[in-house]
């Protein structure tokens, strides 16, 4: 076990990118110990940050195959704008859930009230993998706004049912049966034992508190630290996620925009990779480390942990928390720039199609993220 991991969980730490005009996120996934958690392949953490709307920050026009992207906001407003035609503002509490399928192509900017005005930006931004046989769906695109997503409530506790189902209430989102995504705020000292709820939760699943410091079953978990949970049945592994790079290395490859949380993973993943790919062939098995390992076996601890979320009783406002996951994907995924596909061939087509210019456009953008300049 790293000397960061705890008995009920792998603690994945962010890494810092800027992605232009000093637009910073924190990125969890994809992580050398964890490609994945259930169907969930990336997660960017943008923010608490103070916007004034600066162009520099938009996300030019860029292109998606086989995943949809999630969309979540703190504070702050964006914009988004796809070919299917659809142009809709998210603010805080709602859900953007955008499905590429066969290939899609958005932006998101600031809204145009916003220029020049200064606003709090902090929110989520999240990959999912789409089923195989969903892969070469048509695109689409939801937008669920907080009010209409379901809250279940308990003492000290508010749990919002972002998507899936969860308590007996079921977001109005359309996803991949199993895949679950909820907000929860606990007020100081309050605490949600989510082994009283093990029947709800999926095969693999992950907490992050992006503010203040969580406690899970008594133990401190800082806050910007992803936690996958380990359970009886073994620890998560999202080992069917390879990057795609050059030379077959694993590395997703930023687009060299300016700005924008999503348009490409990064370098960065491609150098933790193969030092980790290198450990792990150097220092043998049990770590979940090294290319091609398979899961850990959990601990007796984890085993029995009550995965007991508390929040610290000297935090002067309620903690908040998403827990994601869902199924193990379905096989394994290559995952290069901003395609995701179970075919290596289907993720190259994409690439020469959208350097071919022939992605469908986003009606009245003609600006637009060009190829990196490598190739997958």
């Amino acid at each position: 076990m790293k000397e960061t991991d705890m008995p009920a969980a792998r603690i994945i730490h962010g890494h810092e990118k800027d992605l232009g005009g000093g637009f910073k996120v924190s990125r969890l996934l994809p992580a050398v110990a964890q490609r994945s958690v259930g169907p969930f392949i990336f997660m960017d953490h943008f923010g608490p940050t103070t916007s004034h709307g600066n162009p520099a920050h938009d996300v030019r026009p860029h292109p998606h195959i086989g995943l949809s992207t999630v969309s979540y906001l703190f504070e702050g407003a964006l914009l988004h704008h796809d070919s299917t035609g659809a142009r809709q503002e998210i603010r805080p509490g709602d859900i953007n859930w955008m499905t590429a399928g066969k290939g899609i192509v958005h932006s998101e900017r600031a809204p145009e009230q916003r220029r020049g005005t200064a606003y709090g930006m902090h929110g989520l931004q999240l990959w999912c993998a789409l089923p195989r046989d969903e892969e070469e769906c048509d695109p689409a695109f939801q937008h669920v706004a907080a009010a209409d997503l379901p809250v279940l409530e308990r003492p000290g506790v508010r749990i919002r049912v972002l998507v899936g189902q969860f308590g007996g209430l079921r977001s109005p989102v359309r996803a991949s049966a199993g895949t679950l995504y909820l907000h929860l705020s606990l007020d100081p000292g309050a605490s949600l034992a989510l082994s009283d709820w093990s029947s709800e939760l999926p095969e693999e699943w992950a907490i992050y508190a992006p503010k203040q410091e969580l406690l899970l079953d008594g133990e401190p978990l800082p806050a910007r630290n992803l936690a996958v949970l380990r359970s009886a049945q073994g620890s998560p592994a999202g080992a069917n996620l390879q990057a795609e790079g050059p030379q077959g290395t694993a590395s997703p490859t930023d687009g060299g925009q300016a700005g924008g949380s999503h348009a490409g993973a990064t370098q960065e993943y491609q150098e933790s990779h193969d030092q980790g790919r290198t450990q792990g062939q150097g220092q043998g098995q049990g770590q979940g480390q090294g290319q091609g390992q398979g899961p850990a076996r959990p601990s007796s601890q984890a085993a029995q942990a009550a995965f007991e979320l508390s929040a610290p009783p000297w935090e002067p406002e309620p903690t908040e928390l998403v827990l994601l996951g869902g199924k193990r994907l379905d096989g394994h995924r290559h995952l290069w720039w901003n395609f995701v596909s179970s075919r290596k061939e289907r993720v190259e087509q994409a690439a020469k199609d959208w350097a071919e210019g022939r992605f469908p456009k986003v009606p009245g953008e003609d600006d637009f993220i060009p190829l990196p300049a490598t190739r997958p």
